[in-house]
């Protein structure tokens, strides 16, 4: 969640920009707030409670009184910013930028009832007469809301088919002829031990799976590209970079990776994206279209123009209009792995912990839509839980966060791991957050923010347990 501005034009610009503006309240101004006496009706305000739990309460809190997600909206600071302008404005207010998701999309009469409650919880007093909606068209007709989505069951088998086999084949012969006097790729001479031996036996069986100082040695096909970049031996220079990612297919389908539609591109950044030793995973965004995504922004079951888009098998994110992505399977238990970053402001020069740009990513949200658990995205409380709706006890190591997080600008890893009721939360492999004792069972899609300032996200990918 993050701090947000709203640029409205002509008139009612000009009013709100004055209302923002108030000096510390006079004794004029206190006396100013009873102009909004008789403005509603209690049958409106009645209205307008249940509407404020709908659109309002999850930032704005049940009870008027504001937090982390928005001001208050009601009593003395409430009044002090608004009570000394007309009615009219501040409903404006409320029609042309709220929500924050979908800003213009509640009816003028649901808004007028919501701004009802909410003079009343200021201590306003009803009348006779409703308080009339602002003038203008009503918003658009919402689409039909996609249907739940199936439960996200494991898998079985490895889905992550990087080469064809012709590359392979190719491979194949360009590892006999250069790599075969040194090196050999019979499985049945790999043995266990290969996993921590300097110089393993074969380049097939354990071969990817080796471990080095309890890191995994090739976590990508990058990884084991750029190993083969220092060889052969007698001359690093006598083969091409074809034939090195020709190479590389060889030994992903000798060590039992399945073959695909599309060859391994001599692409580092493609390359990077190719994540191997996680079987089970599949793909959230799949870097190359949209496909097994959907969207929510206001009314719109689609990402504006330009909001979204992909820059080599990357997704971007404009984030100028607020909206959420999300994956059409439902999920339950799980590991979530996904790399994200912020676009640092060239302007920006504070302290990077207190950027305030960011998204959340909701996880095990209710099939009534009211509630979740939020694993904040927003720069400055990074990775940070919310219970929306529900409960939980989390608590996050705020010395670990700080030594894990990389610089403003750089990607940083994150993995959320759900089974049962916990949640944990990694940073670049740095366990930060604890979720324990929540009360959400039921299966949820997985939402990613969309808003606040330019950002990025790659490798999404997970695995229902």
């Amino acid at each position: 969640m993050t701090t947000h501005t709203f640029v409205l034009s002509g008139v009612l610009a000009a009013g709100l920009a004055s209302a923002f503006a108030l000096a510390p309240r006079t004794a004029a101004q206190q006396a100013a707030a009873s102009t909004w006496n008789g403005a509603f009706t209690e049958a409106q305000a009645t209205r307008g409670d249940a509407l404020f739990g709908r659109f309002c309460a999850n930032c704005h809190s049940r009870d008027l009184a504001g937090g982390d997600r928005g001001p208050a909206v009601a009593g003395p600071g409430f009044s002090a910013k608004w009570s000394a302008k007309p009615v009219i404005e501040l409903l404006g207010y409320i029609q042309g930028a709220m929500p924050l998701n979908g800003p213009g999309t509640v009816g003028r009469q649901q808004n007028a009832d919501i701004l009802a409650f909410m003079l009343k919880k200021s201590g306003a007093t009803a009348g006779a007469k409703d308080l009339a909606p602002f003038p203008g068209p009503e918003p658009l007709e919402a689409a039909a809301p996609p249907p739940p989505g199936p439960v996200a069951t494991p898998v079985t088998t490895r889905l992550d088919a990087y080469y064809t086999e012709s590359q392979a084949a190719r491979g194949k012969a360009a590892f006999n002829r250069n790599c075969l006097y040194c090196h050999g790729v019979d499985p049945k001479r790999s043995t266990p031990a290969d996993l921590v031996f300097a110089l393993p036996s074969s380049f097939a069986g354990h071969f990817l799976e080796r471990i080095v100082n309890d890191k995994r040695v090739y976590p990508s096909v990058y990884v084991l590209y750029s190993k083969f970049q220092s060889m052969p031996a007698t001359d690093t220079r006598s083969i091409t970079n074809q034939n090195r990612v020709d190479i590389a297919a060889y030994i992903l389908q000798a060590n039992g990776y399945p073959a695909g539609a599309t060859e391994i591109p001599v692409d580092a950044d493609a390359m990077r994206l190719m994540n191997l030793n996680e079987p089970g995973f599949e793909p959230v965004f799949n870097g190359k279209d949209m496909t097994g995504l959907r969207f929510r922004y206001g009314n719109l079951n689609a990402p504006p123009p330009g909001q979204l888009t992909i820059e080599n098998g990357v997704m971007a994110c404009a984030c100028n209009a607020h909206g959420e992505w999300e994956t059409v399977k439902r999920y339950k238990d799980f590991i979530l792995k996904f790399d994200m970053r912020f676009e640092r402001p060239a302007d920006w020069s504070g302290d990077d912990e207190l950027f305030s740009g960011g998204s959340g990513i909701y996880i095990l949200g209710r099939p009534t839509g009211n509630g979740s658990i939020e694993v904040e995205g927003r720069h400055r409380d990074f990775l940070q839980l919310f219970a929306i709706g529900g409960k939980a006890t989390w608590t996050q190591d705020l010395d670990a966060k700080r030594r894990a997080i990389r610089p403003l600008g750089e990607w940083n890893s994150v993995e959320i791991v759900s089974k049962g009721q916990t949640v944990k939360v990694f940073l670049n492999g740095t366990l930060v957050t604890t979720a324990t004792d929540h009360d959400y069972t039921a299966p949820g899609h997985i939402r990613f923010q969309s808003q606040g300032a330019k950002m990025y996200w790659r490798n999404v990918r997970v695995r229902p347990e």
